[in-house]
């Protein structure tokens, strides 16, 4: 049987119907994440607050901020519960700078996180060493 407006077998019509259907679906889930990269001072955890999940946030915010390098290792930091679903983390991470010197960076970061797990920047401090 075919499709008498294009003389298309049926089954490609309905092949082409599926494609569009899953390209609106990309498009729609696409938007849908925007939302999560345009929210500068909130990140996404996934998980309910924690002292680590604290942590992790601060480290992954200074990097986001630019303070160091994604190749930065962290040193060991305290973890402080300063309220409700409110830490303040303090540690250093080093890193190589442009010379080729090791150089420490000092930071003290206070994130909330919320109970679906959304967490966002209350404050950011760093120092060079």
């Amino acid at each position: 049987m075919t499709d008498s407006a294009t003389n298309e077998p049926a089954h490609a019509a309905k092949r082409r119907g599926w494609a569009g259907l899953a390209l609106i679906v990309l498009a729609l889930l696409a938007i849908g994440n925007l939302g999560n990269l345009s929210g500068d001072d909130a990140a996404d955890s996934g998980a309910t607050p924690t002292a680590d999940t604290a942590r992790t946030t601060c480290q992954d915010y200074v990097i986001d901020r630019g303070h160091v390098p994604a190749t930065a290792e962290f040193g060991l930091s305290a973890v402080t519960s300063t309220g409700r679903s409110t830490w303040t983390v303090t540690g250093s991470a080093a890193m190589t700078n442009d010379a080729g010197a090791r150089v420490r960076v000092a930071y003290e970061c206070t994130v909330h996180g919320d109970a679906s797990g959304r967490w966002s920047l209350v404050e950011l401090t760093h120092a060079r060493r």
